[in-house]
């Protein structure tokens, strides 16, 4: 509430035709703006539902997820637009509890590098991405560490416990280097359903990609192969 109060009121100092909204901790700023000027377009681009990573990421109770589920329904019915980082969110969000046809198919995109991985002999498999939010299944990553090399990339600095092979921060380009991209991700059904940045970005180098199989989505890219 403080947060789109705050936007609101910077918001509400320019002309626009169209305002575009790209995280969910700023989202009420649209629905205020809605309320004041119906005439400026609203477009809610949501990384992820936010009630649900809240709930399944043990940060709130039942009781606060249903508020917050008001709340987020309120807001997709405000907005002209309403789209996800990928379409199996959208999905996830129909099914579940929004029932709204403002939805439009806005799926995160790359480009095709110019220059693309190499075969080599043994494969090398890198991870690379956020470390930090519990979906990142670390555990999940350390048993598969202990089974085959994976050098992995990234921030935060995951804790020494799990045994990873950590070598920084590094930009996408360190990807030439390798032959497998790999995503690991937790079970619960908002990442069961959901979508990882770094899977089109791998693709996008050339990588065949590694993907648990619990996503049954992910499967529709080609270049992905479901382990388990």
């Amino acid at each position: 509430h403080v947060r789109g109060k705050f936007v609101f009121n910077v918001l509400s100092k320019i002309t626009a035709n169209l305002v575009i909204c790209e995280s969910p901790l700023d989202v009420l700023s649209l629905l205020r703006l809605k309320q004041k000027n119906k005439l400026t377009k609203t477009f809610y681009d949501c990384t992820t539902p936010i009630p649900d990573e809240l709930y399944y990421g043990n940060l709130i109770t039942q009781n606060q997820f249903k508020k917050l589920l008001k709340y987020e329904n309120i807001i997709y019915k405000s907005v002209d637009y309403l789209s996800f980082h990928w379409e199996s969110y959208a999905d996830y969000v129909l099914k579940k509890y929004y029932k709204g046809d403002n939805i439009i198919k806005f799926n995160a995109g790359v480009y095709k590098h110019k220059s693309t991985v190499k075969y080599n002999n043994p494969l090398k498999i890198v991870y690379i991405g956020y470390l930090g939010g519990y979906w990142s299944n670390l555990p999940l990553l350390s048993r598969l560490s202990k089974l085959y090399p994976i050098d992995v990339y990234g921030a935060p600095k995951p804790d020494k416990k799990y045994g990873l092979n950590y070598r920084g921060y590094s930009s996408t380009e360190v990807l030439l280097k390798y032959q497998i991209g790999l995503i690991t991700i937790s079970k619960d059904p908002l990442r069961s359903a959901g979508f990882s940045a770094k899977h089109p970005e791998y693709l996008s180098w050339g990588l065949p990609t590694f993907v648990p199989d619990w996503r049954k989505s992910a499967i529709k890219l080609k270049g992905t192969i479901a382990y388990n």
